[in-house]
């Protein structure tokens, strides 16, 4: 037991130091440079050796993964692209739409606007047509002027005629009364004549005046003249009388004519007028009705093309809205797809194979592994740092010591996964975009 513990334990220590002699260091350090040139040392970093042949594997096992996110980026690729075309195409009708009722709009006001326009000019017309269809008043006045000035006529004629006979009853009555007078006139000039002589021949006969014919010649003598007075004033009451009467019976006729003919006249016009106006009223009604019709058609088609309008505005807006948003969707699926490499490396260092060695960097960026002199193997390590906004950092970088005892690498911008440097792992493919 002790000699094949002694030899256990021996063949142990040769194992031991022949591996500590197959073994290298690789050392290097992880920083980053700004864009204001300043060197940013990335501590606490893991940084990981994976062998070839692992790695190998593990491609071959994401393969499937890598085409299958491949396809689907491909596929949606295609469906954005589809859907913009509808976007674009729905926009282009919604426009086309939005410029017709625009057009139909702006004809419906214009169409409303001359309908405005004939419904005045329709009512200026049909009043003027009803003011002029109506009877004026100056021409029933002129009717009414020429009965009373044919009635005055006839009524002074009557005042004529009435002075006239008057006038020739007082020419009457004057010359009776001067006849009447002249005869008693000449009665009592005989009768002093004759009771002159009468007197004479009494004085010279010695004998008493008879005075008894004398007197009785006279009496005789002015009860004629009285007579004639009486009857003369007689006949001038009577032909006045019947002057007077006959001028009032002919104004009574003629008053009684001209109240009756002007309340026909009147009867007459006001029927006609009234019939008149009503017709004229009909016309202008009915003219009236007909222009408010047509304007409120007019009306009603401008608020169905402003509602259509407000739809269509709408809908052509939301169709933008939709090209716009898948025209965006696009451009951020293509910065996406622009960091292809990025996605894989993320995809490939959260699924990578166990390492063989790895190592966390110091404050200093810097660190040191033990890894075979010989073989290939892929150096990964990734991290982040907040500035404006958050930056990723992916490195996965080809190396080998060549059998060398010690080999220094530097893992910076000029090495991401993005950089194109030579000593970089080459990723998948991106996705086709075909437009």
């Amino acid at each position: 037991m002790t000699i094949i513990r002694q030899f256990a334990l021996a063949f142990g220590i040769l194992i031991i130091t022949s591996c500590s002699l197959l073994d290298g260091t690789l050392d290097g350090s992880v920083f980053i440079v700004t864009r204001a040139s300043e060197s940013v040392k990335l501590g606490a970093v893991e940084v990981r050796i994976i062998a070839e042949k692992d790695f190998a594997a593990f491609l071959e096992n994401m393969k499937p993964e890598i085409d299958k996110l491949r396809s689907e980026a491909e596929s949606q690729y295609r469906s954005l692209l589809k859907d913009k075309a509808v976007a674009v195409q729905a926009y282009d009708q919604a426009k086309t739409a939005l410029e017709k009722a625009q057009a139909d709009y702006n004809q419906a006001q214009a169409a409303a606007k001359k309908a405005a326009k004939g419904q005045d000019d329709a009512i200026t017309q049909a009043n003027a047509d009803f003011f002029q269809a109506i009877p004026s008043n100056d021409q029933a006045k002129a009717q009414n002027d020429a009965t009373n000035q044919k009635a005055n006529t006839a009524i002074a004629q009557a005042n004529v005629l009435y002075e006239q006979a008057v006038k020739r009853a007082t020419t009457v009555r004057d010359y009776a009364i001067t006849q009447a007078n002249e005869t008693l006139a000449r009665a009592k000039a005989e009768r002093t004549r004759a009771g002159e002589a009468e007197l004479q021949s009494a004085v010279a006969a010695r004998r008493n005046i008879n005075n008894d014919a004398i007197t009785a010649n006279f009496a005789i003598a002015q009860k004629h003249s009285e007579d004639s007075l009486r009857q003369a004033n007689e006949i001038y009451r009577s032909t006045c009388d019947k002057a007077e009467k006959a001028r009032d019976e002919t104004i009574n006729q003629w008053e009684v004519w001209r109240k009756q003919t002007v309340a026909a006249a009147d009867k007459s016009n006001t029927n006609a007028n009234e019939q008149t106006v009503a017709k004229a009223t009909k016309i202008r009604d009915d003219v009236i009705t007909q222009a408010k019709v047509t304007y409120g058609q007019a009306k009603a088609v401008v608020e169905k093309a402003f509602t259509t309008l407000d739809i269509s505005d709408k809908a052509s807006t939301a169709a933008e809205n939709q090209v716009r948003v898948t025209s965006e969707s696009i451009v951020e699926f293509k910065k996406l797809i622009h960091k292809w490499d990025e996605t894989v490396a993320e995809l490939y260092l959260c699924n990578l194979p166990p390492p063989v060695a790895s190592v966390i960097t110091d404050a200093d960026g810097k660190f040191s592994v033990k890894i075979p002199r010989s073989g290939r193997f892929v150096v990964t390590a990734t991290t982040h740092r907040m500035v404006a906004e958050t930056e990723h950092y992916y490195w996965l970088i080809w190396t080998s010591l060549n059998r060398q005892k010690s080999k220094s690498i530097v893992i910076s911008n000029q090495n991401l996964i993005d950089a194109g440097s030579l000593d970089r792992i080459t990723l998948p493919s991106p996705p086709t975009l075909k437009n």
